[in-house]
């Protein structure tokens, strides 16, 4: 296949070796322009802002993409994890939701609502370090949630086609504490699993009425998973793991 990905320079060099392998693949990296759309078999934005910018015409050549490129309006939702949390909250998911607006159980955590890596996000332990951060607890761009406690975070990859899944990858993270925010922090090891919350995350997804390639970030509390947000887009830890995902595909 000629598979097209945007840019993403911290990712190409991965990519390239994870398919290096795989014979009978072409990889690209550059702007998706409709010349470059049209002379591809599978066009991969690896970003929020490549999926935002493709247009109407280039969305419509991309209608029988292997992947199907979400809508505008669901890349934008999901961008914003606050308002991500009060739909699904909406939806009757609410169980599976940390709690917002947690300002007085310490240790809670701080986050910005659009945000990459978590490097705007701050776990506060104490008063003293709240009032260290007073100027983003007063920022409606960011938000407070209640921490979730615990060593592992689970990624869950997923393609989503005509109402059905056809591809999960799931990666179990392990951490040194249990107070961390990933990105900032990395894992000392991974391995890979199928999730027992496949389900549950089918239906959140069908709430979403939600069509392509996305990842969820959660933690189990007592075996129930609390989902800390939806990327609508490409994760990094897919990058290892993508080749098996195309031959599926």
């Amino acid at each position: 296949m000629r598979i097209l990905f945007s840019e993403k320079p911290d990712w190409m060099p991965i990519l390239q070796q994870a398919f290096a392998t795989e014979g009978g693949h072409t990889l690209g990296f550059a702007p998706l322009t409709t010349e470059r759309i049209r002379d591809s078999d599978l066009v991969v934005p690896l970003t929020v802002p490549a999926l935002l910018a493709l247009t109407p015409a280039q969305r419509d050549l991309l209608r029988d993409n292997p992947i199907p490129i979400p809508a505008a309006d669901q890349v934008q939702l999901c961008d914003d994890k606050a308002r991500l949390n009060r739909f699904f909250s909406e939806q009757g998911f609410g169980a599976h939701i940390p709690a917002m607006g947690v300002r007085d159980r310490y240790p809670f955590i701080l986050k910005r609502s659009q945000d990459v890596w978590g490097r705007h996000s701050h776990i506060l332990r104490s008063p003293q370090e709240a009032q260290a951060f007073q100027q983003q607890l007063d920022d409606p761009a960011y938000f407070t949630q209640e921490l979730v406690r615990g060593t592992v975070e689970y990624t869950t990859h997923l393609i989503r086609r005509r109402g059905q899944l056809v591809a999960e990858v799931t990666l179990a993270m392990q951490f040194p504490s249990d107070l961390f925010v990933k990105g900032p922090e990395k894992p000392v090891n991974q391995r890979r699993l199928s999730t027992p919350h496949l389900p549950l995350l089918e239906r959140m997804l069908a709430a979403l009425d939600f069509e392509g390639l996305c990842c969820f970030n959660y933690k189990e509390r007592d075996g129930v998973p609390m989902v800390f947000e939806l990327n609508p887009r490409f994760g990094a830890s897919l990058c290892k793991p993508f080749p098996a995902v195309v031959a599926r595909l």
